[in-house]
């Protein structure tokens, strides 16, 4: 055999051997390409049902806890929607040690607040009139502090002045007028450097250009600094006290509704739009009682593989799309976790492990903390959100008591708001799943 026919044959022998161990590579392994542009429910062995919400309202959120919230928000946000919202930011001034011992004199004492948004759009430039008053009473020990409380403040204003905030500024600080110098004390331990400073609140004029600022209250870099000459050192100094993270602290929300849906009514039929409002305004409230009684009666056994709720967006809702939260809202008028909602900090675990009825999600849990399938939104089928809630609707049949209300929240500091179809639309709310018996 010569060398051409010989290497030929070893190559035949070769693809001989190895192609039929190629095919088997290639069928037996699993793989989940192409998985991301599968629909979930057809992922699922088990027959597809749908209910239809029964009854759906929109109604206003009345109170809410935004003590100790990791973020906050300073400004105004007008929309033809829904209407005006002022948000005001309060907080405690706190020694980061035990006591404050100050030697020489001081220069200048300013608020940095470290910037994380800001809104209603991110890449432009702002013009902010700020105001700072001090508390006119020391700041509430207490931690139910709703989002609709106001404090009272001291006549005098310590800051009114006009800022330029950009997209690119990461810090925004505001020097105090030298009549709060005489506020701070020279030496005192925490609890009377509390009972003299007491607190502040600080505030985006209304006159402002329309708009808002996002504030990072567990960054360091949210804190009062006291410039100062050292008496005793000669040297230029620097005391830092505590705002946000180690101090307590809130956001007051105010709404005006005039002129829009709500202007005469806190709460609105659902049946033709269901409005989602930011920063504590309206919220979507849907019933499928009726149809998960009906199920249930007739498949008592059955188990959910899936379960994903679906809210079509009305024509009329703004351009922008904000992220939703979705709660259960019991009987006795409490919020729970939907039972899909998984928490981006473990030390939130041991709250959502506790028994559903006993975990007010308003006042213990930062709504934003949480993730539902809320980030979800699909532009097929004319735009709508998706949000995965199988554990939830499983429970729900397990209880017997054959409530299935649902609560759709938008991010309580997102300044995006949106309109769903209601329930008499031909595209309506509707949860879909999978389920086998």
């Amino acid at each position: 055999m010569n060398r051409f026919h010989y290497k030929t044959f070893n190559l035949f022998l070769f693809l001989f051997v190895a192609l039929p161990l190629a095919f088997s590579a290639c069928t037996d392994d699993e793989t989940d390409l192409g998985i991301s542009l599968t629909d979930p429910l057809t992922q699922f062995d088990g027959q597809i049902d749908t209910f239809y919400a029964d009854r759906a309202w929109s109604r206003k959120e009345d109170s809410m806890l935004t003590v100790n919230f990791t973020r906050g928000v300073i400004g105004n946000l007008n929309d033809p929607i829904f209407g005006k919202t002022t948000s005001v930011f309060y907080t405690q001034v706190a020694l980061p040690s035990s006591s404050f011992y100050l030697t020489g004199t001081i220069e200048k004492v300013t608020l940095t607040f470290a910037k994380e948004q800001l809104f209603p759009d991110s890449a432009h430039t702002y013009s902010f009139r700020f105001q700072v008053h001090r508390l006119a009473e020391v700041f509430p020990a207490d931690t139910l502090i709703y989002n609709n409380r106001e404090l009272a403040v001291d006549n005098t204003v310590y800051l009114d002045s006009t800022l330029s905030v950009g997209p690119t500024d990461t810090l925004v600080t505001l020097t105090l007028k030298p009549s709060f110098h005489s506020i701070i004390p020279a030496s005192a331990t925490a609890e009377e450097f509390l009972a003299q400073v007491r607190g502040l609140r600080v505030r985006i004029t209304s006159d402002s250009e329309n708009g808002m600022l996002g504030i990072n209250l567990s960054s360091p870099q949210t804190c009062m600094k006291i410039y100062y000459h050292d008496s005793e050192t000669g040297l230029a100094s620097t005391y830092t006290m505590l705002m946000g993270a180690g101090a307590e602290h809130y956001t007051l929300f105010t709404h005006d509704y005039s002129g829009t849906p709500f202007a005469t009514a806190d709460s609105l039929g659902g049946e033709n739009l269901l409005y989602i409002g930011p920063l504590s305004g309206p919220y979507a409230e849907l019933d499928f009682g009726t149809q998960l009684r009906a199920f249930a009666s007739a498949h008592p056994l059955a188990t959910i593989h899936y379960a994903e709720l679906h809210l079509p967006v009305a024509a009329t809702a703004p351009t922008e799309r904000p992220c939703l939260l979705q709660v259960r809202r019991n009987l006795n008028g409490t919020y729970v976790p939907a039972r899909d909602m998984m928490p981006v900090s473990s030390s939130l675990e041991s709250l959502l492990s506790l028994n559903p009825n006993e975990v007010i999600i308003s006042g213990l849990v930062e709504k934003y903390l949480l993730k539902a399938y809320d980030g979800y939104y699909s532009n097929t089928d004319g735009g709508r959100y998706r949000m995965r809630l199988p554990q939830q609707l499983q429970q729900m049949l397990r209880t017997g008591n054959g409530q299935l209300r649902l609560v759709i929240d938008a991010r309580y500091f997102d300044s995006r708001a949106t309109v769903l179809n209601g329930i008499n639309q031909t595209d309506k709310p509707k949860l879909v799943f999978v389920y086998s018996e």
